[in-house]
């Protein structure tokens, strides 16, 4: 016995073949979800968590403190090449004609 068509879950609007969501559509409004509870839209946590999709919330808040933890590495390592490279311009500036030539 086929499932009865029922209106898509994300909220498009079209019915489906009778699962909570059309092909792609689980995904899109997972994406969605998430993005709104990470700008603290506690409704699209609670949703997320309800259908089972938590989980892959903390997943990308993990990969977003990831990727701000390689920019503050990358950050600090490119001022330390920074001041690396004035402490040798300012010691070659300070060495004299005799020195530079030996």
């Amino acid at each position: 016995m086929a499932k009865e068509p029922t209106k898509c879950e994300c909220g498009c609007g079209t019915d489906t073949k009778g699962g909570k969501f059309n092909p792609g559509h689980d995904a899109k409004h997972k994406s969605n979800l998430i993005e709104a509870a990470l700008g603290g839209n506690e409704a699209a946590k609670a949703e997320l968590r309800d259908r089972g999709w938590i989980k892959f919330l903390t997943k990308k808040q993990e990969t977003i403190k990831a990727a701000e933890k390689r920019a503050a590495e990358k950050a600090k390592a490119k001022e330390q090449r920074a001041k690396e490279a004035a402490a040798a311009k300012a010691k070659k500036a300070k060495e004299t004609p005799a020195e530079v030539a030996a």
